[in-house]
């Protein structure tokens, strides 16, 4: 196998000492011109590419602060005083949710029945005598369902 290897890689070498060593200038050139071509063209799609993708970037930031401001200001009723003095003039009990200081916004009174055990829990005044039956009330809710006070009903 060596012997017919050795004649090849002689014509080989003299192929290579005979070939010109240096590329005509044309095709140097050219080959130049297209290289530069190629750069310059990667080099303005990454520009394009960058661009595009800070104004994706740029909607994005703007629609989460549009979408955050937008609820950022709920209109609240900032009276707390006159609800608290309020919630006691009509019988309401105040729950330990119930915080005066803070704005309640619009209120709801739900009508329920809810277990004396439960009410007794909460520090309601209830009779202990029966403790299966339930007792009709008034729940004070908030828009967000915190209950802040219970009016007991006879």
């Amino acid at each position: 196998m060596s012997n017919s290897a050795d004649p090849l890689s002689d014509l080989l070498k003299r192929l290579t000492a005979a070939a010109p060593s240096d590329a005509p200038a044309r095709i140097q050139s050219d080959l130049k011109t297209a290289f530069r071509y190629r750069r310059a063209r990667i080099k303005r799609l990454r520009i394009v590419g960058f661009a595009g993708l800070a104004a994706c970037f740029s909607f994005a930031i703007a629609l989460f602060i549009w979408m955050h401001s937008s609820r950022a200001n709920p209109q609240m009723d900032t009276a707390v005083a006159p609800v608290s003095s309020n919630l006691l003039q009509k019988g309401f009990i105040p729950l330990p949710s119930f915080d005066p200081d803070v704005p309640m916004g619009n209120l709801i009174v739900v009508h329920m029945e809810l277990p004396r055990a439960g009410m007794m829990s909460l520090g309601l005044p209830v009779p202990t005598d029966d403790w299966e039956h339930h007792v009709m009330a008034d729940v004070l809710v908030g828009e967000d369902g915190t209950p802040y006070a219970v009016r007991l009903q006879n």
